[in-house]
């Protein structure tokens, strides 16, 4: 089945064709948030790859956590094109994705993106024998609290996190911590990720409403009613 992956959570814009788990296009593209502008990545992969919309039989996407317009675009253009062509929708958490970027190695992994102020949206996870499993629900905790616990861990892990603060203060707290700070461009969400984790959600049934779908913010959104 041809699924199409789509990443919006953060300022890289994703779009991915996987077909029977196999990668036919991916996309990426610095656009400031604009998620406005996936109908256009989707056309362009479509067109690389030899397909049509209509070859698509399910969309997964990111719902978060994530920025407030960018997780609003990305839903948005899911839910219309799930419901215009009828085909599944597979909502997929974005700290999930980012951890399947180390699906090849093994050991302990800690997911964290920035939040608001000094809050971070985190989730642990283990990888073994090339699958990453996951040990925690996603959490909103704050930049010291997350430093702190992990100053105290004994043997490694790595911390995948694009901001280097937590990382930073790791070292302040313990100078001598195995823990590794993942390269910046691991610390992101991937939409041939995202598709691969819709492919494996759809397979066991773990399919969403387009119509209640809604994307999972770790605050509400911070807009005022002007009168």
């Amino acid at each position: 089945m041809l699924i199409l992956g789509l990443s919006s959570a953060s300022n890289i814009l994703g779009v991915c064709l996987l077909d029977d788990g196999r990668v036919l296009s991916e996309h990426s593209s610095m656009d400031d948030l604009r998620a406005e502008e996936l109908a256009g990545h989707i056309d362009l992969i479509l067109r690389f790859s030899g397909k049509d919309i209509k070859d698509v039989g399910a969309i997964a996407v990111t719902i978060g956590p994530g920025s407030y317009g960018g997780l609003r675009g990305g839903l948005a253009t899911a839910k219309a094109l799930s419901q215009s062509r009828n085909i599944p929708l597979i909502g997929v958490s974005t700290l999930e994705a980012i951890a399947k970027n180390f699906e090849g190695g093994d050991g302990l992994l800690l997911v964290a993106l920035h939040a608001c102020k000094e809050e971070y949206n985190a989730a642990l996870f283990a990888s073994a024998k090339g699958v990453v499993k996951r040990l925690t629900d996603d959490v909103v905790v704050t930049r010291e609290d997350i430093a702190k616990k992990l100053s105290r861990v004994k043997g490694g892990m790595i911390l995948a996190c694009p901001r280097p603060d937590i990382f930073s203060r790791i070292r302040e707290l313990d100078p001598g911590s195995e823990i590794l700070q993942a390269a910046e461009g691991m610390s992101v969400p991937r939409a041939s990720k995202v598709a691969s984790i819709g492919a494996r959600k759809l397979l066991s049934g773990e399919t969403a409403d387009p119509l209640a779908s809604v994307p999972h913010y770790s605050h509400d959104p911070n807009i005022r009613e002007f009168k």
